[in-house]
């Protein structure tokens, strides 16, 4: 759902289907349509169609996940595009063909093509998900082996969404060696403040309720700790919110994840 484009999602994806409808009719006549489709170049594309839809997601994913960059461009672009046509039509001639032309029934079909597979991927997801337990299990007793009871007062505020619950541990602990006290409003107090500023550079209605809490006294310093893209629809911050934060909340230092 792309909340950005008017209309979608919405009556207007009906007409890609009521055009692609047409295209398929007119094929049933000699025309220029007919012609144009029936280039061998086209059709082999149309044959790997399916292919290039698979791997060309998967590449993006990993072009994602390698650059770290929020918009691939220019040579990673590229580099996308002739993995997937190269995956693509290594698939449809060695996968593909030989499994359309084998001569298994219906019933090998479902058992070597589907059920195996099938099984085979569940048990590795079981498997996988009993050891993610297993891991978290043992990360919590170790955490909880150490003793974080805190009693200096509460002279640090951190504002954010779960990127700052994350800290939890790790500023009890901090705090505990350093001689001060963190609270977390989202967390602590369940206050739905999770981003301070909007991509206006404007208080959020949920945090401007909070701003005497925010500004009190007690607190000499304030973390900020969140996923701001996310938060504001995945779009780029403003490159002066790191100099605007500290104004919005009187003389406090305010410290930036983002």
């Amino acid at each position: 759902m792309n909340n950005d484009i008017a209309f979608i999602p919405g009556v207007t994806l009906i007409l890609p289907c009521i055009f692609t409808a047409l295209i398929i009719h007119t094929t049933s006549q000699n025309n220029i349509v007919k012609l144009c489709l029936s280039n061998k170049a086209i059709v082999f594309i149309g044959k790997i169609s399916y292919s290039l839809y698979l791997y060309h997601w998967i590449f993006i994913a990993f072009a994602y996940y390698i650059t770290g960059s929020k918009q691939i461009q220019g040579i990673t672009v590229l580099i996308v595009v002739i993995l997937t046509i190269i995956f693509s039509i290594t698939s449809y001639y060695l996968i593909e063909q030989p499994i359309r032309k084998s001569k298994l029934n219906f019933k090998q079909a479902f058992i070597y093509l589907y059920l195996i597979p099938s099984l085979f991927i569940i048990g590795y997801n079981t498997y996988e998900r009993k050891q993610i337990r297993k891991e978290k299990e043992h990360i919590e007793q170790d955490v909880l082996s150490v003793n974080l009871e805190n009693n200096f007062p509460t002279t640090v505020l951190t504002i954010g969404d779960s990127h700052a619950g994350h800290l939890t541990y790790f500023l009890k602990y901090l705090g505990k060696q350093e001689g001060w006290k963190s609270t977390i409003l989202s967390i602590t107090d369940g206050k739905d403040c999770f981003v301070l500023v909007d991509k206006n550079n404007k208080i959020t209605p949920e945090c401007q309720g909070l701003l005497d809490e925010i500004n009190s006294p007690k607190y000499k310093a304030i973390f900020i700790s969140g996923f701001y893209d996310l938060r504001m629809g995945r779009t780029t911050c403003s490159p002066d919110l790191t100099l605007r934060l500290p104004l919005l909340i009187t003389s406090k230092l305010a410290l930036l994840k983002l």
